[in-house]
């Protein structure tokens, strides 16, 4: 009888234990699949990340054209007034 007992917690406890590892393993396998899909949106955001640095020096530099730019112009124009005041 006491075999018989022992025998039956022993079973319980091994179908406990193999139903608790099934579902850790289901948990970890979506925990995986998160983590994936989280990698991937890392990737893609350090790219756009990227793509919008080089656009801002793009940036950068085109306003520094037009600065330059506009500075000669209005040189331009102050010796233009200078030489129309003579």
């Amino acid at each position: 009888m006491k075999k018989n007992i022992i025998i039956a917690i022993l079973a319980f406890m091994s179908v406990t234990a193999i139903v608790y590892g099934y579902s850790q393993k289901n948990r970890a396998d979506e925990q995986e699949a998160l983590a994936m899909e989280n990698i991937n949106r890392a990737e893609q955001a350090e790219l756009m990340a990227k793509k919008n640095a080089e656009e801002a020096m793009r940036a950068q530099e085109r306003m520094a054209i037009t600065l330059e730019n506009a500075m000669q112009a209005g040189e331009n124009a102050s010796n233009k007034l200078k030489s129309g005041k003579k």
